[in-house]
């Protein structure tokens, strides 16, 4: 993940540094960067330009917290495109890791094979009750809930 260049790392001091803080580093960066020190390096307008720049912004509390505000958000986008590229990885390895498994029904198959052998049964109770609670379920969730979420949602 590629980091955000803002006005604290301009100044070279924390994002929580005290105002004293960051009044002493624009004092020293600004000395040693002044274009009047150095006529021979052609950036030094451009740093000192730039050193100032982050000065007013982080000396004014306002600008201050706004700047602060729109490091959050950048950072937040660059944690979103970061986990979004996770997730796309993440998922092609699993794909990856299931074609090269065998299936599920020949998994389900060998597991009920295992499991008749050694004398599980997967349904305990007679096949005729596991039906009748079957129905009572769907009955449940295709009828009964719905009408509840409609009867909440009413006397909401």
């Amino acid at each position: 993940m590629s980091k955000i260049h803002t006005h604290y790392d301009n100044l070279k001091v924390a994002r929580n540094a005290p105002p004293e803080v960051i009044r002493a580093a624009y004092k020293t960066l600004s000395q040693k960067f002044h274009p009047d020190r150095n006529p021979e390096k052609p950036n030094a307008t451009r740093n000192f330009q730039l050193i100032n720049q982050a000065y007013e912004v982080l000396s004014n509390s306002t600008k201050r917290r706004a700047h602060d505000d729109w490091i959050a958000v950048e950072e937040a986008k660059l944690q979103a495109i970061h986990t979004s590229q996770v997730d796309v990885n993440l998922f092609a390895a699993v794909r990856r890791r299931a074609s090269s498994a065998i299936s599920h029904s020949t998994a389900f198959h060998a597991w009920k094979m295992r499991n008749r052998e050694s004398g599980f049964h997967a349904f305990p109770m007679p096949r005729k009750e596991w039906l009748s609670l079957n129905n009572l379920f769907k009955c449940f969730f295709w009828l009964l809930l719905p009408t509840l979420i409609l009867l909440i949602a009413v006397a909401a």
